[in-house]
This record gives C-alpha cells, structure tokens and sequence, in this order.
C-alpha cells in the first residue's frame, strides 16, 4: 500500500473535509480523492460517506484509522530517531573491549572522547576477545577493542595499542622479592593461572611458552584479568597478565620479565562493510589520533 497515500487518508480522516485536507496536504483534490479511492478499492471497505457537504469516517474507516494513525505516528518517530542517530554531535556507540582495558584505556579513551563530543552517549560491554568478534558479526558492537582473532574474515582489525606482559606472584611467593625474571630458570612445577582458549591471550601465551620451550603446569584456567590477580593472591600459583593498572590493590608481586617476548597487540575491529553512523567514525578518528600514544588519552 502507497505510504503517501495512508498519509492522506491520516489527514482526511482527521480533517473530514477534502478542501481542508488537500490544501494541509499541498495537493490537488482530484489527488486526494484518487488516493483514497485507491485504499478502499485495496481494502475492499468504504473508508468515507457523506454527511450534508462534508463526510464523516464509516465504522470500519474510524478502526482503519486508529491503526494507520498508530503506525504513521512510529513511522515518523522512527524516521526522527533516524535523522538523530545520523547527526554527528549525537547518536550512541555500542563499544566493547576485553578486560585488561577496563580499569585505565576505556575510561579515559571515553573521558577525553567526551571533551569535545558531550552529546554523544555509550552502551559497553565487555568481554573476551572471541566474544568481542561475536558481538561485532552479530552487529551488537559497533565498535571493539581485542586480540587479533584468527579466522574471522568479516571483520576489520587495526593495531591500536601495544601491552607489556608481567609476571605476576603472590607477597607470599619465594620469587616475591625480585623485581625481574627470566622466564626460563622458573621451576617445572611451578602452579600456572594460565586465560582459558575464549581469550585472545592464550594463542599469545602459547607463542610465548613455544619459544621459550616452557611446558606450563596449568592449576586452573580463567577468563579475565580480577581472577588471575584474586587466585594469585592467594598463592594459587603464578600468571602471566597484561601490566595492568590495578594490580597494586591486590597482594601480589609484578615482576618484570627480561626474555624477549613477541609483541602484544590490540586492535581496533570493526565489521567489514557495515554502515557506521556519524558518531562512530568521531570516535575511530579521535581513536587513531591517539593510537599508541597513551599519553595522549589524559586522567
């Protein structure tokens, strides 16, 4: 059905004359009348009859109306909801991002983004890597922060960021008073918290104990970064985790690792070929301004 034309019969119904309703509409009246003669014919209902040289909705016009008038009204909501999400000063950005950026990265990401875009709200979530690119295919993330995932050919990745690895000890530990390590003289039956195989970390950790020919014992697998520090804490056994800004509110020693280790990258992903509104090309543009310069994203 014409959608001009149930906005015709929206008009006509609400003015119940057809000169009236033809000028608000900026149309001839042979139009107006064409249109609705158009409706009743699909619908196979009389919308109108006359009352004196003005007409007046039939039963089934005035149920007619009251569901067209409810839709056209959504319609029209829609279309400005629309118009608003396109405009670059508003609109809002669905962001995920893994763990280890939750406690420094984002927040200040978002505070100096907000500086100069005050309008412009955020959904978060957060997540493992896998679970960041799944967000992403399924385009409930418009943007995300993760490991570079394997096998995902519908997603864009740009490196964004660079994380040094700590190891990672209870105050408890032997090995708590030493302020770096080679990987290498640890003992064989050394206890591993070790990121379970939905985090982008373990491909990267598994590099690392490849080239180092370490065989982890592994106590116990995690997803994210609170539950390696909280197991360690208790001496659970030792991690290897981003150098991140909270630790120091956990009873563990970070030591500092002397081995050469490949690179930690995050990235930046979105997915390919997906219409992006104003507001998220304001916020990759302020990302890759900054990227790898944390020191350009303030406190």
């Amino acid at each position: 059905m014409n959608y001009n034309y149930l906005k015709y019969f929206q008009v006509l119904a609400q003015t119940q004359h057809y000169t009236q309703a033809a000028e608000l509409l900026n149309i001839s009246q042979p139009s107006l009348s064409h249109a609705i003669d158009e409706i009743e014919r699909e619908i196979q209902m009389p919308l109108f009859e006359k009352q004196g040289r003005n007409i007046r909705l039939t039963k089934y016009g005035q149920m007619f109306y009251e569901d067209i008038n409810s839709g056209l009204n959504e319609i029209k909501d829609g279309i400005k909801k629309m118009q608003t999400l396109s405009h670059r000063d508003t609109g809002t950005i669905d962001l995920g991002f893994i763990y280890t950026l939750g406690s420094y990265y984002i927040p200040n990401l978002i505070k100096s983004f907000l500086k100069d875009n005050p309008t412009i709200n955020f959904n978060l979530k957060q997540g493992t890597s896998n679970t960041i690119v799944d967000l992403l295919e399924s385009e409930e993330l418009d943007i995300g922060f993760c490991s570079y995932v394997e096998d995902r050919k519908d997603i864009n990745y740009i490196p964004i960021l660079k994380e040094e690895m700590v190891l990672i000890v209870s105050n408890k530990h032997p090995l708590a008073s030493k302020k770096s390590i080679d990987l290498t003289t640890l003992s064989k039956d050394e206890p591993w918290i070790i990121y379970s195989n939905r985090s982008g970390l373990r491909p990267y950790l598994n590099q690392i104990f490849s080239e180092l020919e370490i065989e982890p014992k592994i106590r116990c697998e995690i997803e994210e970064d609170n539950a390696a520090l909280g197991l360690v804490d208790i001496n659970y056994g030792i991690a290897l985790i981003p150098d991140l800004a909270f630790t120091d509110l956990h009873n563990v020693q970070k030591i500092r690792i002397t081995n050469k280790l490949p690179e930690r990258t995050i990235y930046l992903a979105t997915k390919k070929n997906r219409f992006l509104i104003s507001s998220n090309h304001l916020l990759i543009n302020h990302i890759m301004h900054n990227a790898f310069d944390n020191r350009s994203i303030e406190v």
